[in-house]
């Protein structure tokens, strides 16, 4: 005779893969009638790349060159370096990276002139990424904003993908796809699920939207952002939602990629998921 205990079990795991498995499959039914975004290239629109970070200032004009290396044309570019105020390093120590001198222009600073505009800003107040990142658009120029973390690197055509795909009016944002390396072979179970979940993704955006952005890789229209609640910690969950209850939708570009080739213990790694249930929760 089968014990209580064995019988919710089977329940839970039957459930458990009832989602798994129902879910992509009625996503996929579903996104057959959906219309996809209408993808147009344009290299004509204003764009800001947004660097939020409290990294090491090597780090980041790192960052800020890989950046400049884009497909996308540069006359059309500015970057804005977002400091976190609980950063240990100065606003002149990231200029001096980069190799360009401040001339202060407000609550920015522009650090450099050249093909693309440079721009330094520091959060008013210690509330995190989501205080660096508010600072960062507020001091942003472009009619279109790309998000980018400091340890990534951006494939050259990344930001051009991003700014064509919102050349479809109904899309209000949409994210890239962060993968390990330029080959993107799963190489463990980690490595599987992200797939799983990049699948989940490209058949949610046809639907109509996305629910949580790739925090490394993503853009939004200027116009839709909503300044983050003080202490978030998800701006990837609450950037989509905001820019869904404003009317748009949330898309998904496969062939915007960003890469990150780093390779964390499994202390990190339980870190660095707390810290993401946490914000889930928080949301």
């Amino acid at each position: 005779m089968v014990s209580f205990g064995w019988l919710v079990a089977g329940v839970a795991f039957a459930l458990l893969a009832a989602g798994w498995l129902l879910y992509p499959l009625g996503l996929a039914l579903v996104a057959r009638f959906g219309r996809p975004a209408r993808v147009a290239a344009d290299a004509t629109r204003a764009v800001s790349v947004v660097i939020a970070t409290r990294e090491a200032p090597d780090v980041v004009a790192a960052r800020v060159r890989n950046v400049l290396g884009t497909a996308y044309p540069l006359r059309c570019l500015e970057i804005v370096i977002a400091v976190d105020r609980d950063s240990v390093h100065g606003t002149d120590a990231y200029a001096q990276a980069v190799g360009a001198r401040v001339a202060r222009d407000g609550a920015a600073s522009t650090i450099g002139a050249g093909p693309a505009t440079l721009r330094l800003v520091r959060a008013r107040q210690a509330a995190g990424k989501s205080a660096a990142l508010d600072c960062g658009v507020r001091a942003a120029t472009g009619e279109i904003v790309v998000f980018a973390d400091s340890a990534q690197q951006f494939h050259p055509e990344a930001v051009g993908r991003l700014v064509a795909y919102l050349a479809d009016a109904r899309f209000g944002a949409v994210s890239g796809r962060l993968c390990a390396s330029a080959d993107d072979e799963p190489a463990s179970v980690l490595g599987a699920f992200w797939s799983y979940e990049t699948l989940l993704r490209a058949l949610e955006a046809r639907v109509h939207s996305i629910p949580a952005v790739t925090g490394a890789i993503y853009a939004i229209r200027r116009s839709l952002w909503v300044t983050p609640p003080h202490g978030l910690i998800c701006d990837d969950l609450f950037v989509p939602m905001a820019v869904v209850r404003q009317g748009a939708r949330v898309g998904y570009c496969d062939e915007a990629r960003a890469y990150d080739p780093r390779v964390f213990t499994a202390a990190q790694e339980l870190n660095r998921k707390v810290r993401t249930l946490t914000g889930m929760i928080q949301m």
